[in-house]
């Protein structure tokens, strides 16, 4: 039987020892995403305490690394799973979502939102999401608009 360990990485010492090991895996991650953040931006955010990192271990081998925040909204505390990168996703991904369930519950939060590709759902049989869907798109679309961000 396989051994799942998930670490909390947190703490600039606890980020500096780690990051050897788990940077690959937020820089896998982010070639998925659309330029929001780069592997520095991660590191500083970690770094000052704005996100938190989870080390993925099974037996002993250094898997995956899941990167959250916590967004406050008016009514809602939001415990996001910002990145998730590495290998193995089918054998961790269910055990580290209701870990980190856990993890927003202490915090306070009302809500776990995870942006995934699709098979993530098919591997979360417990978890009961709201469908949603998430539209990323590069601005501008042309033409100049009349809207009051400017």
């Amino acid at each position: 039987m396989e051994t799942l360990e998930i670490i909390p990485i947190t703490g600039v010492d606890a980020v500096l020892m780690w990051w050897p090991d788990i940077a690959p895996h937020i820089e896998l991650a982010l070639t998925e995403g659309c330029g929001e953040l780069v592997l520095e931006d991660v590191k500083d955010a970690l770094l000052g305490g704005k996100m938190h990192a989870f080390g993925i271990r099974l037996d002993a081998r250094h898997m995956a690394t899941v990167v959250t925040e916590i967004a406050q909204h008016p009514r809602k505390r939001t415990l996001r799973v910002i990145l998730a990168g590495g290998l193995g996703l089918r054998y961790w991904l269910p055990s580290v979502v209701d870990y980190l369930a856990q993890c927003g519950e202490r915090a306070g939060c009302d809500l776990i939102e995870l942006h995934g590709r699709p098979g993530w759902s098919r591997l979360l049989k417990n978890v009961q999401p709201r469908a949603s869907v998430l539209l990323i798109a590069p601005l501008p679309f042309g033409g100049k608009s009349n809207v009051p961000y400017s």
